[in-house]
């Protein structure tokens, strides 16, 4: 959707509200799709690991976990949300925390995502421009999503500090979407 101006993207999205108003169970086989294409990946990825171990940092380069974030999830334009997990995943997010760790943070996620300041941060991701915009926009939506948690569940900072050992929410995406 990059590509298109403000008023196209406005028009698809309208266009994609209606047809989930009047079939919402296309939600629900998005989310399906999107699933199963990730699972297809990891498993095609994992294997190709298996067969040869040195192609681990060049499936790392061509899959960064942005992409695999951003295709995880459900919702429209997918929910920024990660599964974590191995492969060309390990050592990002949530590939660090133990299952219990992940669910935590993945449930805290969907509690956060009517948050006010995330709600106008994934606003912002939405009306940005530009690809100099829309990145600055993700990053502030990371922060949005990130503080909120903290908010909502204190105890929860520990487990985003492993998740991004030395570094912030900026530094490792971790958006939700509307």
């Amino acid at each position: 959707m990059g590509a298109l101006s403000p008023a196209e993207r406005a028009q698809v999205k309208a266009a994609h509200d209606k047809a989930i108003q009047q079939d919402p169970s296309l939600e629900q086989k998005m989310k399906e799709a999107r699933q199963a294409m990730e699972s297809a990946r990891k498993e095609m990825h994992a294997a190709m690991i298996k067969a040869d171990p040195s192609v681990e940092p060049i499936l790392a380069k061509m899959m960064p976990p942005r992409w695999v974030e951003k295709h995880q999830g459900s919702g429209p334009d997918a929910n920024h949300v990660s599964q974590g997990g191995g492969g060309a995943d390990k050592g990002k997010g949530l590939a660090n925390l133990t299952e219990s760790e992940r669910q935590q943070v993945m449930a805290l996620r969907e509690q956060v995502k009517q948050d006010p300041s995330v709600v106008a941060a994934h606003e912002a991701v939405k009306n940005a421009t530009t690809p100099e915009a829309r990145e600055q926009a993700h990053g502030k939506l990371r922060d949005a999503v990130h503080a909120a948690m903290i908010k909502a569940d204190p105890s929860i900072e520990p487990i985003l500090e492993k998740m991004h050992p030395g570094g912030t929410a900026q530094s490792s995406p971790t958006p939700v979407s509307q």
